[in-house]
């Protein structure tokens, strides 16, 4: 009776499957990383694009329509109290200054919410210059 014990020898085994199916978990991570990065730099575009579309709102309303209105009221309201204009055109002022406030307002909350979208996705705390100026008020339309 014979008995033979074999035991291999890995002199010449380099793993290549193992290191064939390292290469392409690798190379899939470096695929969704690239992914990742594209989609992110995608919705980053987007906020910056709404808060610049936003912000430019906010100033248009408040350097030139804003002050025309307020003029416009002021006058029609002068002249209702002089008794030179009905009720109802200084009412329709009034509207349509409340209108123009409250787009302004919500001009400001989408920029503001824009640029809270950027830093979230920037991991940073500063406001830009622009949204300072428009928040504290230094615009025409506070």
């Amino acid at each position: 009776m014979v008995a033979g014990v074999s035991i291999p020898l890995p002199l010449f085994d380099r793993r290549q499957g193992a290191a064939e199916e390292a290469q392409h978990r690798v190379e899939k991570a470096r695929l969704e990383r690239a992914a990742l990065e594209n989609r992110l730099l995608a919705l980053l575009r987007r906020q910056q694009q709404t808060a610049e579309t936003a912000f430019l709102e906010a100033t248009a309303i408040s350097d030139s329509l804003l002050p025309g209105a307020q003029d416009a009221l002021d006058h029609l309201e002068e002249g209702y109290r002089q008794g030179k204009f009905e009720f109802l055109p200084v009412l329709d002022a009034q509207r349509t200054y409340a209108e123009l406030k409250g787009r302004y307002i919500d001009a400001i909350a989408a920029a503001v919410k824009a640029v809270i979208g950027i830093q979230h996705l920037n991991g940073s705390a500063d406001a830009p210059a622009a949204l300072d100026y428009l928040i504290r008020g230094e615009g025409n339309g506070s």
